[in-house]
C-alpha cells in the first residue's frame, strides 16, 4: 500500500474491511479469480469477511496496480514480494503483511506473516512445470533431473533471495499431491466467488 495510507497494520486494513468491505478496493496484476486476487481473499475469508463483498481491480500487470495504489485509486496492492521490493526499498510503499508460513529476510524482514496476526492461513505463490501428454519416460527422467539439479546453483540461490522466494521444489509426485491440495482448498473460496460450483 502507498506509504502514507491511513492503514498503518494489517489489522487496520483488516478491520476497515470488515466494517465496509467493498470501501477498501485492492488491486492486482491478474485477472479476477487468479493469484493476487485469491491471495486476499483467502485471508480475508479466514479472517471472517465475505470475500464476495470485496472489490477486487484487475490490471494486466503489477506496473499497473501499483500505478492505481500510488494514485490513490485503490487501497492497496496485492502481489508477489519480488514485485514490490523495489518500491518498498524507494519508499513509496509499505508492505503490512505476508501470506507465507515464514517470515522473509533482507528487506522484508519486518514484515510479519499473516499468521503471526491470528490468521490462520497462508497463500503462496507457486510455479510448476508440466509436460505434455504422452511425454516420454526418457524425457521425463531428463527433466526431473535437470530440475533438480538447478534447485542446487548458485544462480538459483542468489533469485531465492533477491526476490524472497520461499523453496519449494517438489518431485512428480509430491507436487501432483500438491496440486491436488490446492485444488481442495480453494473449492469452497471459487465457489463463493462464484468462479466454481
Amino acid at each position: 500500500m502507498k506509504a502514507d495510507s491511513p492503514y498503518k497494520t494489517f489489522n487496520d486494513l483488516l478491520a476497515a474491511a470488515k466494517k465496509n468491505p467493498s470501501a477498501v478496493k485492492f488491486s492486482g496484476g491478474s485477472s479476477p479469480g487468479s493469484m493476487d486476487h485469491l491471495a486476499f481473499c483467502k485471508v480475508a475469508h479466514a479472517a471472517g469477511i465475505n470475500p464476495k463483498d470485496l472489490v477486487y481491480v484487475a490490471f494486466n500487470n503489477v506496473g499497473e496496480s501499483l500505478t492505481a495504489v500510488l494514485g490513490g485509486n485503490v487501497a492497496f496492492v496485492s502481489s508477489g514480494i519480488g514485485e514490490m521490493i523495489g518500491q518498498l526499498q524507494a519508499g513509496t510503499v509499505r508492505v503490512l503483511a505476508v501470506t507465507s508460513s515464514t517470515r522473509r529476510s533482507g528487506p522484508m524482514k519486518d514484515v510479519p506473516t499473516v499468521k503471526e496476526l491470528g490468521i490462520n492461513t497462508t497463500y503462496e505463490v507457486w510455479r510448476g512445470v508440466f509436460g505434455a501428454p504422452g511425454m516420454s519416460k526418457d524425457a521425463q527422467a531428463w527433466w526431473a533431473t535437470t530440475l533438480k539439479t538447478m534447485t542446487g546453483t548458485k544462480t538459483w540461490k542468489e533469485s531465492l533471495e533477491k526476490l524472497q522466494w520461499v523453496d519449494a521444489y517438489a518431485d512428480a509426485a509430491d507436487f501432483a499431491k500438491f496440486l491436488q491440495d490446492e485444488y481442495d482448498s480453494h473449492q469452497g473460496l471459487m465457489a463463493t466467488l462464484g468462479f466454481a460450483k
